[in-house]
């Protein structure tokens, strides 16, 4: 189990009053969505936590700056051990946005897989996140 958070790192509140929980599936795609918006040694309690994609900021959006944005976000994914076999691809939106997906098998429902989508915007390393389940 974990505290659940919006997309914008905010605590929910459930509807009972208390904060809400995840846990499974949603609590490791909350972690993911965690791991793309955090750099190493932005959070003091886990310093080597992050993907560090802020360090793609004015870089030209070619195959190459893609390529590395998914090692980038692997070699985080894989230091964790969030998920088994994760597939991430990034796919250029505009001359300065890269979509980013991390997709991987449920630990739920094995005809399930939950897809992590994110846009990286080169200019700015803003990253904005979502999630979604998929039935296959």
């Amino acid at each position: 189990k974990d505290l659940k958070m919006t997309v914008d790192g905010e605590l929910v509140i459930g509807p009972d009053g208390d904060i809400a929980t995840v846990e499974g599936d949603e609590a490791i795609a909350q972690q993911i969505l965690f791991r793309l918006k955090t750099q190493k040694r932005d959070w003091t309690l886990s310093p080597e936590v992050g993907a560090n994609l802020e360090s793609f900021i004015g870089k030209p959006n070619t195959r190459e700056t893609r390529d590395l944005i998914e090692v980038a976000v692997l070699s985080e994914l894989i230091r964790a051990q969030l998920v088994i076999a994760p597939i991430v691809k990034c796919i250029q939106l505009s001359a300065e946005e890269v979509f980013i997906t991390v997709e991987f098998p449920s630990i739920e429902d094995k005809s399930r897989t939950v897809m992590v989508t994110a846009n990286l915007e080169l200019k700015t390393g803003l990253v904005s996140a979502r999630t979604a389940f998929n039935d296959n």
